[in-house]
């Protein structure tokens, strides 16, 4: 009986390989065509809109930054997008990746100014919400609870029902979770 178990786990097992090979292969292909269809956008925008080409690849170079964890290098590139396209309807998001390197860099304090940057240049930006979150978690990182809790209370009066909100609820309760646990000075 051992034996034909292990015969049938060892089955299974080589099943279940073989199956994850097929979907690697399918996901690959799958990333391959969508590379293709992604150069050949690129090259119809480039010919209809050449500005709008520029401006995409632009903001693409400061993202890939960020997938390499080179966050210094990404915010001159998303400062330098910007400057060159301050109109641009990814402006704001440009500025909200600015707070978010430095957040990722733990420049808690360079991160806050950033992010309320995108606040007052952007104020009908969809990360408007998610800026402010990010300052309270800065201040709450930098130590100074008072300034995180307003921060964080902000976004749940201004975005209740947003996954922010839930985020600034969840960090206020650890918050004071950890006040309580702190003897008294």
């Amino acid at each position: 009986t051992l034996e034909a178990n292990d015969h049938i786990l060892k089955q299974q097992q080589a099943e279940i390989a073989r199956l994850k090979r097929d979907l690697e292969d399918r996901l690959a292909a799958l990333e391959e065509r969508l590379e293709i269809y992604d150069q050949q956008i690129t090259k119809a925008v480039a010919k209809v809109l050449p500005q709008a080409a520029n401006e995409m690849e632009n903001y693409q170079k400061g993202l890939d930054l960020i997938q390499k964890n080179d966050f210094l290098t990404a915010v001159a590139a998303f400062r330098t997008f910007v400057k060159a396209y301050p109109k641009s309807e990814l402006a704001d998001n440009a500025q909200y990746w600015i707070g978010e390197c430095y957040y990722a860099l733990k420049d808690f304090s360079k991160g806050i100014k950033e992010f309320q940057t995108l606040v007052e240049k952007y104020p009908k930006s969809d990360k408007v919400g998610l800026s402010i979150l990010k300052q309270g978690l800065s201040f709450a990182e930098l130590g100074m609870a008072e300034e995180a809790r307003t921060f964080l209370n902000k976004v749940i009066k201004d975005f209740p029902g947003s996954d922010e909100a839930v985020r600034a609820r969840e960090k206020i309760d650890k918050l004071e979770k950890k006040a309580a646990a702190e003897p008294p000075s």
